[in-house]
């Protein structure tokens, strides 16, 4: 585990020992000197850290985790299909991914269990330029909208579209792009709109001086939500303990990140020197903006419920990417949180 105290102590001694107080001083760590760590494979959806990940970055590198009396090891993957796969063929011990990736995957018969949700809104939604005139999902119709094919999030916008009375077939058009290009597209006048991330492309759109309007997918009527963390059950099952540890010091992680992003900034910085500074600030602030919702501020961090599982099952359902309903309430459990967690809350 790689533990980077020189960028660690930006954080300064005093926020530390404010957050592990907080925190109850962290989980315990293994009984005896001579007891090893508990190992445990975590799969995360891309191929390098990127800003909703910073509470596991930040207890990575000061330490919590070890603390915690565990051997994390950080797989990089190419997206959340890929991450759902590895958990569930017991690659990955646990994965970060997109829920409606996880859905997709219980659907198809792949067995895991939700242990947290740490982004508690989704991040996804159209985006378009604020001259465009498109202020609704109604106003999509006889545009070109580009989104990535075979997609969850395609399938959103197209339950999204029907919710408006569009057919998504004969009433705009949709293109099909690489997932990389679906916004820049837009950028460069060839689509009038795409789907996206407020907490990546309409920064995109800001620093490219175009002024971005976000339709999200998540409403308060009709809350979806965000990534979240899921075991292995066969994992879950011999290493209940452990899972409960790396929650607690992931908690820890994204308290800690909260208090100074700019030091979170720094840490990226150093293990990739090629990070865009400012624009990996700005991402971090949108993210910590969705980790916060009604439930955090009654149960703290990470925590779920059906409404917002059932809302996003619905949406998938009426999108036609789940071929039958799913009883969300058996995917998903609280048992493995943090008592008297951490309340994330809205930045300054």
């Amino acid at each position: 585990m790689k533990t980077i105290r020189a960028v660690g102590a930006v954080f300064a001694g005093v926020l530390i020992a404010a957050t592990v107080a907080c925190s109850g001083g962290g989980s315990p760590a293994p009984d005896s000197e001579s007891e090893q760590p508990t190992k445990l494979r975590l799969a995360l959806h891309w191929t390098y850290p990127v800003a909703e990940w910073d509470g596991i970055v930040v207890a990575d590198e000061l330490g919590y985790y070890e603390e915690a009396g565990l051997d994390v090891e950080l797989q990089f993957l190419s997206g959340s299909t890929a991450t759902v796969q590895a958990v569930a063929a017991g690659e990955s011990d646990l994965g970060l991914a997109g829920p409606d990736t996880i859905l997709s995957g219980v659907d198809s018969g792949l067995e895991f269990t939700v242990v947290a949700n740490h982004l508690q809104r989704t991040s996804s939604g159209v985006i378009a330029p604020a001259a465009s005139g498109i202020e609704s999902f109604e106003d999509l119709e006889g545009k070109t909208v580009s989104t990535a094919a075979a997609s969850p999030e395609q399938a959103m916008l197209r339950s999204k579209l029907a919710e408006a009375g569009l057919d998504s077939e004969s009433d705009l058009a949709l293109s099909f792009v690489d997932p990389q290009a679906k916004c820049t597209v837009v950028l460069s006048g060839a689509a009038d709109a795409c789907t996206g991330q407020n907490n990546h492309h309409v920064i995109q759109f800001a620093d490219e001086g175009v002024d971005p309007l976000f339709l999200s997918f998540s409403t308060e009527e009709q809350p979806i939500l965000g990534h979240s963390i899921f075991a292995n059950d066969a994992y879950l099952a011999d290493h209940a303990d452990a899972v409960s540890r790396f929650l607690e010091a992931t908690m820890r992680g994204y308290e800690t990140a909260a208090e100074d992003l700019d030091a979170v900034v720094d840490i990226y910085v150093k293990q990739r020197p090629e990070t865009d500074a400012a624009f990996l600030l700005k991402t971090l602030e949108a993210s910590h903006e969705l980790m916060y919702s009604d439930r955090t501020d009654e149960h703290g961090w990470g925590w779920m419920d059906d409404t917002a599982w059932q809302a996003l099952a619905d949406s998938l359902l009426a999108g036609e990417v789940l071929g039958s309903e799913v009883s969300v309430s058996e995917i998903y459990t609280n048992d493995y949180l943090p008592e008297d967690a951490w309340k994330p809350q809205p930045l300054d």
